[in-house]
């Protein structure tokens, strides 16, 4: 991703990367664990049951995706409004792997679609602290290419808001809305949602696009309204900070 100091003030157009590299947009899906399995509120509340990815190459068109569902420690069956939210059922987790060798999966996939020079981007910081609660809590061996993936992992929520100069973090829905990008597929789903996120990236370096968005979002900030606040995302904030 450019970062916010390649875009040009003056033009509030996407200036050119400094750099060209391969860009992974993932996206988790969780189960909530029972409460008698819990050691307190800064322990393990929830369990990845989903990871979804796609992978752009330099031109940002999508090369490579990912989907496993992972089998929950913690939860026999899962909880029945998350087979709801997600469409995701007992049977799609039962005889998954479990989450180290997901991971460990995952990141070798990472490796082998990003290359040498790639960055991972999630809608938010919640998923990355949840696989890092996740390694502590079921005391996962992490990987050289669990490492390397971690150490590549951004917020695109927190890249997103500066680009725009946003003082409130935005839901992924409300920024497709305001984009005018219709949601591509179920909500919910690991892969959808990271090809949504994609589809979002892919906006903001389109020069037209990016300054048709940026008016529009200077004008929602302006004192006289108060728009902009139906758009704040106050999604994972229960969840405990590290």
């Amino acid at each position: 991703m450019c970062p916010p100091e390649a875009f040009s003030g003056a033009t509030g157009k996407p200036g050119a990367c400094r750099m060209a590299m391969k860009r992974i947009f993932v996206d988790l899906e969780m189960n909530p664990v029972p409460r008698e399995h819990r050691a307190g509120l800064t322990e393990l509340r929830h369990e990845v049951i989903e990871i979804g990815a796609v992978t752009l190459d330099e031109a940002n068109a999508e090369t490579a995706s990912f989907k496993r569902f992972v089998r929950p420690r913690f939860s026999e069956t899962l909880a029945e409004n998350i087979v709801r939210l997600t469409g995701i059922t007992d049977e799609d987790v039962a005889d998954a792997g479990d989450f180290g060798d997901v991971l460990a999966e995952f990141a070798e996939w990472c490796l082998e679609t990003g290359g040498a020079d790639f960055e991972i981007y999630a809608w938010s910081d919640n998923d990355l602290k949840q696989l890092r609660r996740e390694v502590r809590r079921k005391q996962v061996e992490l990987t050289e290419a669990c490492e390397t993936m971690f150490a590549n992992w951004r917020d695109f929520q927190r890249v997103y808001s500066d680009m725009f100069y946003l003082s409130q973090v935005m839901s992924l829905t409300k920024a497709l809305e305001l984009s005018g990008l219709d949601f591509e597929g179920r909500a919910h789903d690991g892969l959808t949602d990271a090809r949504n996120t994609a589809d979002l990236y892919r906006q903001t370096q389109d020069s037209e696009q990016f300054a048709r968005l940026k008016a529009l979002i200077d004008e929602m900030q302006r004192p006289h309204t108060t728009a902009l606040g139906d758009l704040v995302d106050l999604s994972g904030w229960d969840l405990p900070s590290e």
